[in-house]
């Protein structure tokens, strides 16, 4: 799993964990950077075991787990 995000140059910028098919949206870190990005894609594919993949068009990630519902996409939203 591979993402670089370069893209925001924001001074203000969240990592914001939202659910596509439900209404769930937390923000996870306010000040956030392209690494807490690719960090909490990976705490989340290796500790809690959701199938992460990198959307590289999109400079986001899409989280899915078998057992729990539901699809998330994590990104980095201006604040």
């Amino acid at each position: 799993m591979h993402l670089a995000v370069r893209y925001l140059s924001l001074s203000a910028v969240k990592l914001v964990k939202q659910q596509i098919n439900g209404s769930d949206r937390t923000v996870l870190k306010e000040n956030a950077t392209a690494e807490d990005l690719r960090a909490e894609a990976v705490r989340l594919q290796h500790l809690l075991g959701y199938e992460v993949e990198a959307d590289e068009r999109s400079k986001r990630y899409i989280a899915t787990h078998r057992f729990f519902r539901g699809k998330f996409v994590l990104s980095l939203q201006p604040d």
